[in-house]
């Protein structure tokens, strides 16, 4: 393990301190999770079925046949 001093904004400060405290481990042990997390992020491409499919994220607005046909146009 190598320790040193880092400089970190206050919001990632604050997300680290709650896992921290969620997960009872020490704020770099919880720093460390959060930074797997970034190394290795989730597959959001399934290809279990006969075509592959993304994962949509929860709330995330649906894309109309408007916006597919101007993103079309712009290739």
């Amino acid at each position: 393990m190598m320790r040193t001093t880092l400089n970190l904004p206050e919001d990632v400060y604050e997300a680290a301190r709650a896992l921290a405290n969620l997960k009872r481990v020490s704020i770099g042990d919880a720093l460390a999770e959060i930074a797997r997390r970034g190394l290795n992020p989730p597959r959001r491409i399934s290809a279990k079925k006969a075509f592959p499919c993304f994962v949509v994220l929860e709330g995330a607005k649906p894309i109309t046949l408007d916006q597919t046909l101007d993103a079309e146009d712009e290739l």
